[in-house]
């Protein structure tokens, strides 16, 4: 192996770190542009094809700041109809408020029936979730 053959294999190393670099720096630059919804989950129940959630006092805010919800993983436009007032649990000395929700579309459930719901709210972009860690 001469001289100029060894001066070769280096600039493939340098070359095969570079494009990987620069790959790198193009993926997370891409991470940082996506955005994110924060996520509460609870379980909710039917009433007259309407929502009912009972969402402790503290969390009635994101309800109202809610973009759509997913009920079993069905996507759903949200929208209040009444937000009654707080109730406490003697049980547990926490406070809830009974939310009802209409939704975009009419549901195939019975009434009473029990939901496993998660409501997205406060869409973010990483970079700034970041920024607010930091």
């Amino acid at each position: 192996m001469n001289y100029e053959e060894l001066l070769r294999i280096d600039c493939i190393i340098y070359k095969k770190i570079l494009i990987t670099a620069i790959i790198i720096i193009i993926i997370f630059l891409s991470l940082l542009n996506v955005s994110f919804y924060d996520v509460y989950n609870t379980k909710g129940y039917i009433t007259n094809n309407n929502l009912v959630l009972n969402i402790p006092y503290d969390y009635s805010d994101t309800i109202a700041s809610g973009k759509y919800l997913k009920i079993n993983n069905t996507k759903y436009n949200l929208k209040i109809i009444a937000v009654n007032s707080p109730i406490v649990d003697t049980n547990s000395n926490l406070t809830y408020q009974q939310i009802i929700i209409s939704l975009d579309e009419i549901l195939n459930y019975k009434d009473n029936t029990i939901l496993n719901v998660s409501i997205y709210y406060n869409k973010e972009k990483l970079l700034d979730k970041i920024k607010r860690l930091l």
